[in-house]
């Protein structure tokens, strides 16, 4: 193999090792746990403890605290429930709404955040295969522990009818950040892959028509008398 052929070989693999590597960065970014939690929970008639679950973050940044539900119910009463009813919309009962729960998370014996839905006029909330409503957020350390305590007033029989849940994820934010960083490292690996491929096919290229330079020239170099 000429000089020529080894350093296009060897371009062709760096290359494919940078596809390599740029596809398992995406892998890498596609496994991450969004979820810390997702725990069904029973609300009670009366007054109690809800929830007290250990998290453990993956990731450095706003975190989200959320009320989920099942969409077992038409979407008023799951809207109405939990308080996400958009103005312009049929009003609702306000004795149908869910009553106040009190969220805190500790991280050991310090307080981290806390919060509760008496007196949020403006609740984020989310529509799709399930419903939810935002009861806060917290920012959370990478490798860090924390331990969440969710506490509820006495709730609407018809809460428990939604199979609700409750999640703690990763903020938006991060996680639009992860998707494009994914979606930059999977174009990268797509084009260095078609790069190397390529690189291999001009190298095999280059070595046939050297290999076929050399036969030649044997063939016509003539024989010693």
């Amino acid at each position: 193999m000429t000089r020529t052929a080894k350093v296009l070989l060897t371009l062709a693999l760096c290359l494919l090792a940078g596809a390599g590597f740029m596809w398992h960065k995406f892998h890498t970014n596609a496994d991450h746990n969004w979820r810390l939690l997702q725990q069904p929970v029973q609300f009670n008639n009366k007054p109690g403890l809800v929830l007290s679950a250990p998290l453990e973050a993956e990731f450095t940044g706003q975190h989200l605290v959320e009320l989920d539900l099942d969409r077992k119910l038409p979407l008023h009463e799951l809207n109405c429930l939990l308080g996400t009813m958009p103005a312009a919309m049929e009003p609702c009962d306000a004795a149908k709404g869910i009553a106040a729960i009190q969220w805190t998370v500790h991280d050991g014996q310090t307080l981290v955040a806390s919060g509760s839905t008496a007196g949020d006029a403006h609740p984020g909330g989310y529509w799709g295969p399930t419903v939810g409503r935002e009861l806060g957020q917290f920012q959370a350390t990478a490798g860090a522990r924390y331990t969440l305590h969710v506490e509820s007033a006495a709730q609407p029989e018809a809460l428990n009818q939604a199979n609700p849940k409750i999640v703690v994820e990763v903020g938006h934010d991060r996680f639009k950040q992860a998707f494009v960083q994914g979606y930059i490292a999977a174009t990268a690996a797509q084009v260095l892959t078609g790069l190397g491929a390529l690189m291999l096919c001009i190298t095999g290229l280059v070595v046939w028509l050297q290999r076929r330079r050399s036969r030649k020239a044997l063939t016509a170099t003539p024989p010693n008398p």
